[in-house]
This record gives C-alpha cells, structure tokens and sequence, in this order.
C-alpha cells in the first residue's frame, strides 16, 4: 500500500500489518499512485509525474509537465497505460501528455481547447486509440455555446 502526504512523504506500507517498508521525501504532494509492474507511477500536485521503483522507493525520473499547481484529478481516469508509454491528462496547459515510462521523455503532446476548469477521462480502446472525454464543470458564469456540452477525441496512442 502507498500514502503520501501533504508535506512530501511517500511511504510504501505493509497492507496486513501497516509497517513502514520505505519512504521517500520528494518534497511535493503525490494525489495519484498506480503500480504498473515494476514501476510506482505518481502524479504530483505541483506539476509533477515520476516513476520509483515499488519495492525500494528509488525514484527512477521526475518530470515537470509545467502544468501548474493543479491538476484537478478527479477520480482515476487521469492516467492510461499502453505497453512502455503512460497518457496523462493535465489541465491548465489544456495538454494531453505520452511519456515514456522507462526514461521520463515525453513522447508527444496534444493541445486542446477546453477550458481549464473540466473534468477529465481517459481510456484506451484496442491498445492502440487514446480516447479523451472532457466534461466542463462549472460552478458560476455558463456561456450559451458550452451549455450541457462536452468534447470526445480519438488520439492515436504511438505518434
């Protein structure tokens, strides 16, 4: 089981007993954790992806998407993975990002219209078709055009 906290902490625990088995102060909120094989993926709130290993806590890469203080993770369909590359949706620089899991290189990026206040999912369809559903959530002034809108795109997942 993996915790992080607010000041930076990430702590790898034993799921029977709660035991620390490692942490790891990166210094940076982790809201998002998925294992995928030997790789502890993380989305940080400060801007931040990384890769550490999920048996010691050593982190692998780091990378800064510059996407601003938040990502408005809103559930699990933030983060994809398809065989090496790992599909982050990020919102206030409106980009959705491949980047490769072994290395931390970013592999491309899409640009989009969507304003940055939207609710994200993204999913893959035959292993090969990243498939984007942007939801604006509104909480004050609705322009007539987006009323009861959204946006679906298709993106090929290899470049």
């Amino acid at each position: 089981m993996y915790v992080g906290t607010k000041d930076g902490f990430i702590f790898s625990l034993d799921s029977t007993t709660g035991k620390i088995i490692w942490q790891n102060e990166t210094g940076h909120f982790p809201i998002h954790f998925i294992v995928n094989g030997n790789a502890l993926i993380i989305i940080y709130e400060e801007q931040y992806v990384s890769v550490l290993d999920p048996t010691t806590g050593f982190q692998k890469w780091r990378l800064d998407l510059g996407i601003g203080k938040s990502w408005s993770v809103l559930g699990e369909d933030v983060l994809e993975i398809n065989n090496n590359t790992i599909f982050i949706a990020g919102n206030n620089n409106q980009k959705i990002y491949a980047i490769d899991i072994n290395t931390g290189n970013q592999l491309w990026s899409w640009t989009h219209f969507l304003p940055t206040r939207s609710k994200y999912e993204i999913g893959l369809l035959d292993k090969d078709v990243l498939y984007v559903d942007q939801m604006p959530r509104w909480n004050f002034w609705i322009p007539d055009y987006l009323v009861g809108s959204g946006w679906y795109f298709a993106l090929k997942a290899e470049p």
